[in-house]
This record gives C-alpha cells, structure tokens and sequence, in this order.
C-alpha cells in the first residue's frame, strides 16, 4: 500500500511552467466549468491547485485541472497560480490525483469505476482501504469495481452524463458487443428508455440458465450471470438469467454438435433441429390414426430419413427425440397407405346381408408389395449398385441368348455407344482388333460358337457398367434374378449401417431370432461388438436379401 504524501510546500507558480498530469477526469461539464471561469475571472484562484515538480521550472499538473483551465482564460499564460507542490513518483501522482479528484469533484460513477481499480492495485488490493481513501463505502466500491466489466462506450456515455448509472449497470451485464449495440440503439430514440424499460427489453433476451444443457459451473462466478449482477449492482434482472447470448449460445452449440455426433453411430440421420423446422422432422409411429404399420415401421427404420433430433429451440436445448423420420413428406403417405389398408380389411371382414347363403367369391391373387425404405444411405447405395451388378454378371454369363437379348434392348436405348472398344474382352476370338469393321466380321466368322459366346458375354457384363441404377433395377426384374445367389450379409455391409439398421435388418431377415436372448443388451453397446457377434451365429442362411438392398 502506498503512504500518505507528506504535505509539500505551497507557492505561486507561473502557469506557464504548469504541464498537464495523469487527470482521472475525463469529463467537465460545460456549463460547470463557465460558472468556474466566472468566479476565477472575479476573484481569482482560491484553492491551491496540486502540483508535483519536475525538474527546474517544470511542475506537473497533480489535481485541479478545471482551476488550471479558468485562470489560463482568465488571465493568460504568463499569469501565476497559487499551488501545493510535492515530490512524488509516479504512483504516488497518480493516487493523489485520484483521491483529490473523488473528494472535491463531481466525478461520475464511471470515472470513479477507473479511479476505483486504479487504487486498488497501488493498495495492494486491499478494497477496505480503496473505499476509505474514496469516501465512499465499501458496497458501492463492489458496484464501481463491477462496472468495469461495461464497454468503453458505456462508459463514456455515463460519464458525458447520456446515460444513468441504471443503465450503465443493467447494459455491464452483457457482453461488450452486445453493450455496445444496444447503447447505439436507445441513443438513437427520441426519448432515452428508462431504466425499468431497458431492465424490461434485455429481460426479454435473457437466456434461462436453468434450461441450458451444457455444464452451468463456470457461471456461478461470471458477470454474465444475473444472480452475480444482482450481488454487484443496484439495477439488474432477474437471478437465474444469463445475459451473455454470444456465449451462452456457443457453449450450447457445442453441447449440440457433441450429442449429434454420439448418435451418429446409432441413426442413418441426425439433425439439431431449430426454430422454423416445425415441419421437417415428425415421429415415427407404428399404430393408430398417425402408424404407418409394423411392416412399413420395419423398413422405415432402415432409411436414410430415419434417426433422431436434437432439439435447439429455446427451453428445450440438449433434448433428444428418437425414432424420427425426416420426410414427412413420405411418411403421410404411408399412414395414409396403413389407413386405406386397415379400412379394407375391415370391410372385406364385414359380411354383406345380400350375400347371405352364396358362396363368397374369391379376390384376385396379388402379390404382395414388400414394404421398402423411401431412401438409404450413400455409403447403402454404393454397395446397393455393386451387389446388383454382380447378381446380373453372374445370371448373364452362362446364358447367351440372354446376353443378346440384353445387347439388343440396351442398344435401342442408345446405351452401347457409350462402350469403349478398349472396355471390350477381345482376347476370345483370334484377330479381334476394334480398328475395322471388316476385319473383326472375318475374325468372328471364323471363331467357334464357344468363342462367340464368351465375347457377347463379355459386351453385355461391359455395358452394365454404362447403364443406370433404375435401368439396373428395370433389367433385374425382367431377367426375375436371385440377389440371394450371389449376395450374403457379411461384416463389410453390415458396418456400412448405424446400430438401428443392424437392428432393423436383423429383425427383418431372422438374425435377432437366430442369435436368441440377449440381442437387444447386445445392440446397446459397441457396434463393432455387435457385428462380430451376429457374424458369429451359429447354422443361419446369411444369404437373405434385406430390403434396402432388394430392387424389388
């Protein structure tokens, strides 16, 4: 803690030789200071300024700045002054400065905020002492220290005396951003807002501490917290208020992204829902007015649309609303399909009096429409392409008039001018070439049936990797091929799904029976675990085709 100057010795000292000092003062009022320089003008200086010498002839300017300026207007630069001058170090300049200037000016709270934690540091943050050496108590010594968390802005607008210390207060609990946004705002208004109106906007803005989902143990202690302001300030809103939306917002955006990015092994889609996307997520229900039946419930929770959402709204951060499906689109058609369905049902169940004593007259067989998922996965649909090319190589090649039969339906679709020559195997028939057409006629002319054979297989297998997924799908139902021929699950499809599509395939084709007990305790932990467990079971026909993978 610095000690107190001694007292210096007083004189009269030639204004001239006067520079200024380290002034707390960042404010005179106008009309204060004319009033001053009317009294100086008529009676002269009456209290000794305070001054600290520097060297020969030279004296800084400690406290007494607005006397200093009236009796320079007064009387001229050549004129004297009545002065206490002192030896002190800069500190020490500053301290008197400080003190001076708080017990016989009209500071503002916002100087006195400066002039509080300048203090406080040169007493060795003794805010006891700050307060008797202030003249204020040690309540409103917290208050000025707390207002230092106030931006530069508002704080000048307090001490031009814009703005009350209410709003100062009330605009130090945001962030310096935000302070500074709303002070250009309400000083732009014909009429400044009152403190009980400004308390009343940013209580509207204010985030709930008790509705965040992220760790709330650093905001006991921040400034940003209401229940702190309340402790630090007379004007304030309501305890349990964070007023810092920047870094309120932040912290929940992290809290969000962590929890979507945890379910990301478990849903095909995860989305943080915000305010607006009322319409873009609705649950998925199996039974009544809003189910879309067990059937279609199985193969919607193999889509690509289906997962969970993590809410962002206000109120209701952080939470978590599973077996949602992202196109509601096509999931209201589907309830509307199940409730056509289940209509039916009853009316075929319903007997009909006109009928009574005939014989019931047989429907027409169907067949019937295996339910599907409306979308899967990238990573699904890339593998999707390679199981149904490989099923339709593996059905063409011992089958050459289907070969030709496929080489002429893709060809009135244009599609083998896309074939390279260079794609095509020539290595069969002896002379085969693709430079000209006359001698590649002779080469095959004079090739054997076998020869023949194995190259048209050849073009067609080729020309499927021109063609597209739908005409893929469109030949495969023609040729009625067996995915299940050449298709297995294996562990490399099955780590292409989340755990709630191993789940619902495993349902789907009999895995989940055929593992027994314990399957769902199995399916709530690693999923990597889970593959090599289902792999592991024991006398299953893993050549079963799922109906994400099925063109059916």
């Amino acid at each position: 803690m610095v000690e107190t100057i001694q007292k210096g010795r007083l004189a009269h000292v030639p204004l001239k030789f006067i520079v200024m000092g380290q002034n707390p003062r960042e404010f005179f009022d106008d009309a204060e200071q004319e009033e001053l320089d009317r009294s100086v003008a008529q009676k002269g200086v009456m209290t000794p300024i305070l001054l600290r010498e520097l060297g020969t002839d030279q004296y800084e300017l400690v406290a007494g700045e607005r006397r200093y300026r009236a009796a320079v207007k007064a009387f001229g630069m050549d004129a004297d002054i009545p002065a206490s001058i002192y030896e002190m170090d800069d500190a020490e300049a500053l301290l008197s400065a400080t003190v001076e200037n708080v017990v016989r000016a009209d500071m503002s709270p916002a100087e006195e905020s400066r002039a509080a934690a300048k203090l406080l540091a040169y007493c060795g943050g003794d805010r006891e002492e700050v307060a008797k050496r202030m003249g204020l108590s040690p309540e409103t010594i917290d208050k000025r220290l707390a207002l230092m968390n106030a931006s530069d802005l508002v704080l000048s607008a307090l001490t031009r005396r814009k703005i009350k210390l209410g709003h100062a207060e009330l605009l130090a609990a945001a962030s310096k951003s935000t302070q500074d946004n709303v002070l250009t705002k309400i000083m732009a208004l014909p009429v400044l807002p009152t403190v009980a109106e400004l308390k009343a906007n940013l209580a509207r803005v204010a985030r709930s501490l008790a509705a965040a989902c992220f760790d709330k143990q650093d905001c006991t202690t921040c400034p940003h917290n209401s229940d702190t302001q309340q402790a630090m300030f007379s004007e304030s809103i309501d305890a349990g208020n964070c007023t810092n939306g920047e870094c309120y917002t932040a912290k929940t955006e992290a809290v969000l992204t962590l929890k979507k990015d945890s379910l990301k092994e478990t849903y095909p889609r995860v989305e943080i829902v915000r305010l607006g996307d009322n319409f873009s997520v609705i649950k998925l229900v199996v039974e009544g007015t809003k189910g879309v039946g067990d059937e279609q419930a199985a193969a919607c929770r193999t889509c690509a649309n289906f997962g969970a959402a993590i809410s962002a709204v206000p109120g209701k951060e952080g939470n978590v609303y599973e077996n949602q499906c992202f196109d509601t689109g096509c999931n209201t058609r589907m309830v509307a399909k199940q409730l056509k369905a289940v209509a039916a049902a009853a009316t075929a169940e319903k007997p009909d009096p006109k009928a009574a004593g005939k014989p019931a007259a047989k429907a027409p067989a169907k067949a019937a429409s295996r339910a599907k998922p409306s979308a899967v996965t990238a990573g699904v649909v890339t593998f999707r392409k390679k199981v149904w090319r490989d099923a339709l190589r593996a059905d063409l090649q011992p089958n050459p008039r289907r070969c030709i039969e496929l080489m002429i339906a893709l060809a009135l679709a244009n599609t083998s001018r896309e074939v390279q020559s260079s794609e095509i195997d020539k290595s069969q028939v002896a002379g085969l070439s693709g430079k000209s057409v006359q001698a590649d006629l002779q080469a095959l002319m004079a090739a054997d049936g076998k020869s023949i054979t194995s190259t048209v297989a050849s073009l067609s297998v080729t020309m499927l990797d021109h063609i597209s997924d739908d005409q893929v799908k469109q030949i495969l139902k023609a040729f009625e091929v067996d995915l299940s021929k050449t298709f297995s699950i294996d562990a490399e499809y099955l780590k292409l799904l989340t755990k709630v599509e191993i789940d619902a395939v495993a349902k789907e084709v009999g895995l989940e029976k055929a593992y027994g007990a314990g399957f769902s305790k199995l399916m709530s932990g690693k999923k990597d675990d889970a593959i090599k467990a289902i792999m592991a079971v024991q006398g299953f026909n893993f050549h079963v085709v799922p109906a994400q993978l099925n063109y059916l």
